[in-house]
């Protein structure tokens, strides 16, 4: 009867690290904004206004995309994860 009791309070208390661990996940899967839809750009539209930071090279720190109108530009982009 004792063992039964350990093995009672022991899933008592696995069950709260649990339930927050599901809130956690919940939470972050509600965190998704799926409001605003993506649509991919097509050859002929217009590019969106893209503002870069942290400029190298270049006279300013800052630059936005519509500064460049009319100019060949190429955007490499890369991440190291």
């Amino acid at each position: 009867m004792n063992k039964y009791l350990e093995m009672k309070k022991c899933k008592k208390i696995l069950r709260i690290p649990m339930v927050i661990i599901l809130l956690i996940f919940a939470v972050s899967l509600s965190a998704q904004d799926d409001s605003k839809e993506v649509k991919p750009i097509k050859i002929g539209d217009k590019v969106p206004n893209f503002k870069f930071h942290n400029m190298i090279n270049y006279p300013t720190k800052e630059l936005e995309l519509k500064d460049l109108k009319d100019k060949l530009v190429i955007i490499n982009g890369w991440a190291q994860w």
